[in-house]
This record gives C-alpha cells, sequence and structure tokens, in this order.
C-alpha cells in the first residue's frame, strides 16, 4: 500500500509539471503570435511611412505590399506607386513611369499622365537617315545628333528638346514630327525621314570635333 501511494504522489507530481511546461510553451506561443501580428508589422508600418516621407518610394512599396491591408497600408501602397509614377516622369524615365501609373490606371489622374505619356514614348530611342550617315537618339528632353555614327569622322551634338503640341522642338530650332512610324526632321534648310534602328537610348559623349 506504501509502494502505491508513493507511486500515485509521483505520478501527481510529473503531472503538475507537464501541465506547467505545456502552460509555458502556450504563453511563448501567444507571445510570439502577437509580437508577429502586431509588433513586427507596425514596425514594418512606420519603416515605410518612413520611407514615402524620404521619397524612398520603392523601398516604401516593397514594406507595404508585405503588410497585407494592415492599417491603412493599402492606400500607402498605391499612393508610394503614384508617386513613383511622378518621380519617374520628372526623371524623364518614361516607359517606367508609364509601367508604374498603368499598375494603379484608375487612381487620381494616372489616365491623364498615361495618356500624356504615350505620345511621347514613340520617340524614344534610335532614329537613322535612309544613308546611315545620321542618327538621332532621343532620351527624356534630350536629342542627341550623331553624325557619321561609328567612323573616325563620327561628330555627337546635343541638344536638349521641348514639346510643341505633338511636335519636338531642339534648341536649334529644328522640328520634330513623328508620321507613319517615321520622324520627320524639319529644319530651316531641309525635310529629313527618319526611320528606327533600336530602342537604345544610350548615346556616344559628345564629340564636336
Amino acid at each position: 500500500m506504501q509502494s502505491f501511494t508513493y507511486d500515485d504522489g509521483k505520478q501527481s507530481k510529473y503531472k503538475k509539471l507537464y501541465i506547467t511546461i505545456v502552460l509555458l510553451i502556450v504563453i511563448v506561443i501567444s507571445l510570439v503570435v502577437v509580437y508577429m501580428m502586431y509588433f513586427v508589422p507596425k514596425g514594418k508600418y512606420a519603416d515605410a511611412k518612413t520611407f514615402m516621407l524620404d521619397r524612398k518610394y520603392e523601398q516604401a512599396i516593397s514594406i507595404f505590399a508585405e503588410l497585407h491591408g494592415y492599417e491603412r497600408s493599402k492606400e500607402y501602397l498605391t499612393e508610394s506607386k503614384y508617386l513613383l509614377g511622378k518621380q519617374y516622369v520628372a526623371n524623364k524615365d518614361f516607359k517606367k513611369g508609364i509601367e508604374v501609373f498603368e499598375e494603379i490606371k484608375g487612381y487620381k489622374d494616372t489616365e491623364q499622365h498615361l495618356e500624356n505619356l504615350a505620345f511621347r514614348t514613340v520617340y524614344e530611342g534610335t532614329w537613322e537617315d535612309k544613308y546611315g550617315n545620321l542618327q538621332l537618339i532621343f532620351k527624356g528632353d534630350n536629342v542627341t545628333r550623331v553624325f557619321f555614327p561609328g567612323t573616325p569622322d563620327m561628330i555627337v551634338v546635343n541638344w536638349s528638346i521641348s514639346w510643341e503640341d505633338l511636335d519636338l522642338i531642339d534648341a536649334n530650332g529644328t522640328k520634330y514630327t513623328f508620321k507613319n512610324n517615321t520622324i520627320h526632321e524639319n529644319s530651316a534648310d531641309e525635310l529629313t525621314a527618319y526611320t528606327k534602328k533600336s530602342d537604345s537610348t544610350d548615346a556616344p559623349e559628345e564629340k564636336l570635333e
């Protein structure tokens, strides 16, 4: 009888220890869950808003997308994309601006931006006259004229450009008109047509002689 009583007391002791361990595990798991569901998103949310205020929109977008609607993260995600699109446009990277605005089409004035950008991008790239003696390289608000490309006599001149309705005019007064997949250059002296050679906007360094 004494042995039975001893074993019963030992089992009761182990049972209490087991319950205590289980409770501790439950408490630890609960604390981890609370931390992961509340404190981690809260910290990331604050970081993303800081990136947004610092105009580091790509970093902000990456974090807001991970938060899956936490607080106002969905709203801030869309706004960050909108501001990133405008940033690309300001930096003359029209193609990336279009890509971002397409993702949030219908938000604020994105459709107006897309309409304005659609025509700008048709000029982007490298264009060449029918003889291969002159290339025009359009990028952002700049046109590079390359005379005799790829030869020792190559001359490279850069001009800023501005819009006049749907035409471009460089700082030298030359007008460029896009029509039927061809760019027509209308200077005071002649009318020259250029066909697209490539989408590349990489221009050689300016070389006047």
